[in-house]
């Protein structure tokens, strides 16, 4: 009994966490998708009317989790919708996007095994779907399956290589499992870097107004075996023009200050050195300082 109140609030914490942001996430997929939570809606077929309110106690629970409510509510309704996609799905078994709006949601509960066999099913309905292909690799990730996910995030890339969603995702993966894959012998020594920062680079070419994916792709240079620190600077230098607020701004120039004391150029490290307000950056500030007065890369 303990350990079934133990994993119900685990549950109720990985709910709270991570169902707003997966709702999200599959609203911006239903936009570059025709629509498909539209198409939902409107439909005249009483399987997607069915599915449509399913889909809108989703957004209730969502709202109840940001608004407080209880943890054993919140469990009680996540149990509720995932029946109800059970028994939709058990009368509807061929219908795909209603395998595809129950993987998102046992994911957003941290049921990933029922969530990959959801993605799965889907697949088998309809194969080559990216959003799919994106799912089963971040969900076989999750569970730390490396070698099964990388396959799936890299067909996700070349199916629709020109979302950058799904580059950021290989990038992330590559930062997190890069070394188990190099030691596995599934990427050579150093290569995992190289295509973080290749898929990062890739990402923020298509969103270039986007600070977060310019974030990842300066700060990927310092990942690789052998950083070209010019380059680092340049990146962040690139970066800093997208920054909107003071603790944004003074972190680019630590970076930057930070890239030209590794590449050995004290004068334009100095140049970014200026007074920070962030406390948190303070620490930061006084050793880059520290080391570009003395000269010492």
């Amino acid at each position: 009994m303990k350990q079934k109140r133990e994993k119900g609030a685990q549950s109720i914490r990985i709910l709270s966490m991570r169902l707003g942001q997966a709702l999200v996430v599959f609203l911006a997929f239903c936009q570059s998708a025709t629509v498909l939570f539209g198409e939902i809606v409107e439909s005249e077929t009483f399987a997607d009317q069915r599915l449509a309110e399913i889909l809108e106690a989703e957004f209730k629970l969502q709202e109840e989790a940001v608004e407080g409510a209880g943890e054993e509510s919140i469990l009680v309704r996540a149990q509720e919708i995932a029946d109800r996609y059970k028994n939709f799905l058990a009368e509807n078994p061929d219908h795909l996007y209603g395998w595809i709006l129950c993987g998102k949601f046992l994911r957003s509960i941290g049921a990933d095994r029922r969530s990959f066999a959801s993605f799965q099913k889907a697949d088998s309905l309809s194969p080559d779907l990216p959003v799919v292909q994106r799912y089963l690799g971040l969900i076989a990730a999750d569970m730390g399956d490396f070698r099964l996910a990388l396959p799936y995030l890299l067909r996700a890339v070349e199916l629709d290589p020109e979302e950058p969603v799904y580059r950021d995702d290989l990038g992330l993966f590559l930062v997190r499992f890069g070394p188990q894959l190099e030691a596995d012998g599934a990427l050579a020594g150093g290569r995992g870097p190289a295509l973080a920062l290749q898929s990062f680079e890739q990402a923020f070419r298509l969103d270039p107004a986007s600070f977060e994916r310019g974030w990842r792709w300066a700060e990927a240079y310092a990942d690789l075996p052998e950083p070209d620190w010019e380059a680092t600077a340049l990146a962040w230098e690139t970066v800093f023009q997208l920054s909107d607020t003071i603790a944004e701004r003074e972190a680019c120039r630590l970076q930057m200050a930070r890239a030209w004391i590794e590449f050995g150029d004290m004068d334009r490290a100095r140049q970014w050195l200026d007074p920070v307000q962030s406390e948190v950056l303070q620490h930061s500030w006084q050793n880059l300082k520290d080391r570009a007065a003395g000269g010492n890369p």
